[in-house]
């Protein structure tokens, strides 16, 4: 109950943070960013299914904190995942219907996954990284 709370008032308070893939509109220096630069997601864990250990080898394996980042790096989508076994699904999609990519990857303890976004458009993205039942959320932008 108490992350239930924690999670609704992150959300209220943050809004989910949104990262500029490219560009800087601030007004000041037009110094170039480096594309190759990684700019990372703010990803939230928006579901996640929580079941009983009937071995001391699955108690064992649930008890590390599984670890999770998504940058945008050029035009690459890059995820990190550690202290997973199982499944990995990637999804991005526009949220004004400007296109969409997604992956299933096999993770077996850890990993980098690579994924090809130069084919987006300019615009606002949801990704979405389920991790068999569990599910982290976040937004980014392309300019």
């Amino acid at each position: 109950m108490f992350l239930l709370i924690v999670f609704v008032i992150s959300l209220t308070f943050s809004g989910f943070g949104v990262a500029q893939a490219e560009g800087d509109n601030d007004g000041g220096d037009d110094t170039e960013i480096p594309t190759d630069e990684p700019i990372a997601i703010e990803l939230l864990k928006i579901r996640e299914v929580i079941l009983r250990a009937s071995s001391f080898n699955q108690l064992k394996s649930l008890s590390l904190p599984v670890y999770v980042q998504a940058d945008v790096r050029g035009e690459d989508m890059v995820v990190v995942v550690e202290n997973y076994e199982g499944p990995l699904e990637v999804e991005i999609y526009g949220l004004s219907g400007s296109g969409s990519v997604g992956e299933v990857y096999s993770v077996s303890g850890s990993g980098v996954y690579g994924l090809d976004i130069s084919q987006l458009t300019a615009g606002y993205y949801r990704i979405e990284l389920h991790l068999g039942m569990t599910t982290y959320a976040g937004k980014f932008s392309i300019k």
